[in-house]
């Protein structure tokens, strides 16, 4: 196995283990990776032109992100670092993953292959978690779930990342179900297991999205049954856990008043997850009303929550709900990038309805992340864009001779 194959195992690996070093010399989060995405933005910029890392359609759409965030900076002001770090992520990140897909370290359907590995491997470790809760051995966070269990992270940073990641792969499976061998009927028994164990809703939700979709678009009847059958039971799934009905009720209370942040009691008597959703909200309203065409500029929602949330309650308790990430994806663009941001959405999750071996487990990727990941560089994001970059408009095609790995 020589360097380069090394790298394409660790880049994927990546996405599960996020582990860092918080507020490294009080500045910034140092994330295990960096050093390796550096050597693979070194060997691209050897490796590669100018031309293939910069002359292509993604890094055309980051510059017109850039310039309508400087845009937005300029007509409300915010932190410049909240504006510049979010603009170092998107070109450190982005660029490594970039150079990873045009050097070609190995194909692309060799990639999804290995993703899938690691994926079945993450979710089997939540069942020696799982058991060794049960026997009072905590290895990560306790955090109740259903029925006397609990909820697993395996190796990522929340149960919901790990659903996050994994349920792709449950797709993937489903799409090719009449093909899979007896490994692979086992792998997705894991997969489904660990999914379940997650209890993450935002998971849940994104697969009965998924599912109604696939009903309408599928001509074979088997299929339609076989999606109304998954969606049956997803849904059964969640009703059955006792604090959905409780989340959706207090949800749906919470936006009747919608955009007031003055019925306290109503904020305090609400779980978390519905508190954050709300309040995070109001903010992107808050912002879209000040800027309804561009928002109010990358890294900028966090500045907001403070003016419109926390400069406006005085109870402590609402002083940190997902701030940075605004607790959803739709609603951070929303929020930091106004119509032209939603249109730009719009756009990439288009550029994944496409049926193929790569693209269809995209989507309820990106149906999970835009409910509730509102975080723009890490768990899976680059990856999702370039596996299917076979869209023109992502196109990571290079006219040099490739590397052989």
């Amino acid at each position: 196995m020589n360097f380069r194959n090394i790298l394409s195992w660790l880049m994927l690996f990546s996405l599960f283990y996020t582990a860092s070093i918080k507020n490294f010399y009080s500045f910034f989060d140092l994330y295990w990776y960096y050093p390796m995405y550096s050597l693979v933005i070194i060997d691209g910029f050897l490796n590669l032109s100018w031309r293939d890392i910069f002359n292509n359609n993604f890094m055309k759409l980051l510059l017109l992100i850039f310039l309508i965030s400087f845009v937005s900076y300029f007509i409300n002001p915010f932190p410049i670092y909240d504006l510049g770090k979010q603009i170092f992520g998107f070109l450190f990140i982005g660029i490594s993953w970039l150079c990873f897909f045009k050097l070609e370290y190995v194909k692309k359907d060799v990639i999804f292959k290995r993703y899938i590995q690691i994926a079945v491997i993450v979710a089997f470790l939540c069942i020696p978690e799982q058991l060794f809760h049960q026997f009072n051995i905590h290895l990560t966070p306790l955090k109740g779930g259903w029925l006397g269990l609990y909820r697993c992270y395996s190796i990522c940073d929340e149960p919901f990342y790990l659903a996050l990641l994994i349920t792709p792969v449950l797709i993937y499976y489903l799409e090719r179900i009449k093909l899979l061998t007896k490994k692979e009927k086992i792998a997705m028994i894991i997969i489904v297991l660990a999914i379940f164990l997650t209890f993450s809703g935002a998971a849940w939700l994104g697969l009965i999205i998924y599912f109604v979709l696939s009903i309408f678009i599928q001509k074979n009847y088997k299929t339609t049954v076989a999606y109304l059958s998954g969606l049956i039971i997803v849904i059964s799934s969640m009703f059955l856990y006792h604090g959905t009905q409780k989340r959706i009720t207090q949800t749906v209370d919470l936006f009747k008043q919608f955009p007031s942040i003055s019925n306290h009691d109503l904020l305090l008597n609400s779980n978390t997850s519905s508190r954050a959703i709300y309040l995070n909200c109001v903010v992107a309203w808050y912002q879209f009303k000040k800027n309804p065409i561009i928002g109010g500029g990358l890294g900028s929602h966090k500045n907001a929550y403070q003016k419109a949330i926390i400069d406006k309650i005085e109870n402590p308790i609402f002083k940190h709900y997902n701030a940075p990430d605004g607790s959803s994806g739709a609603i951070r663009w929303l929020s930091e990038m106004g119509l032209i941001g939603v249109f730009l959405l719009l756009f990439l999750f288009q550029s994944t309805l496409k049926k193929d071996e790569l693209k269809n487990p995209s989507k309820v990727y990106w149906l999970i992340r835009l409910i509730h990941a509102g975080n723009f560089f890490s768990h899976g994001v680059f990856f999702w864009i370039f596996i299917n970059s076979t869209n023109r408009f992502f196109d990571t095609h290079s006219n040099h001779e490739k590397s052989k790995p």
